[in-house]
């Protein structure tokens, strides 16, 4: 799954623009002429985004932003790997996540995602941007 909630994770921020991949599907991008949709949540069933780009308004300061990752090689290598694609906007950084379906042992930290701990709290999610992290063993 693809998603994003700008309402709930990240208020202060605006979402302008965005696109996930190269996918014509509805919910991985913003459709020209009509306002960016301020959360989206889309199955990837096949969807394999190797790029990130958005574009957003920090509203206490009016700053626009983008950034355009490469996804590609900071993603699991194995192609049918269970996982999901969210993002979060704090401050002026945007931080993409990986959420995988491997139940988070004990000793491995969890990750301040800001949206949903009840779920991020018993499943490992990574930082895959602006950290990288090419592992979900």
């Amino acid at each position: 799954m693809f998603s994003f909630d700008a309402t709930r994770d990240s208020p202060h921020i605006e979402i302008l623009d965005f696109r996930y991949g190269t996918s014509a599907v509805k919910g991985t991008f913003a459709e020209p002429g009509k306002p960016a949709p301020q959360h989206t949540g889309v199955a990837q069933g096949g969807i394999k985004g190797d790029r990130l780009f958005v574009k957003w308004r920090n509203k206490n300061t009016n700053k626009i932003l983008s950034e355009d990752i490469q996804l590609k090689g900071n993603l699991p290598s194995h192609d049918n790997a269970p996982c999901d694609i969210f993002f979060a906007i704090k401050g002026d950084q945007l931080y993409v996540f990986l959420m995988t379906d491997k139940v988070r042992p004990k000793d491995f930290p969890p990750v301040d995602t800001n949206p949903s701990p009840l779920v991020t709290d018993y499943v490992k999610v990574f930082i895959v941007y602006p950290y990288g992290r090419k592992t979900v063993d």
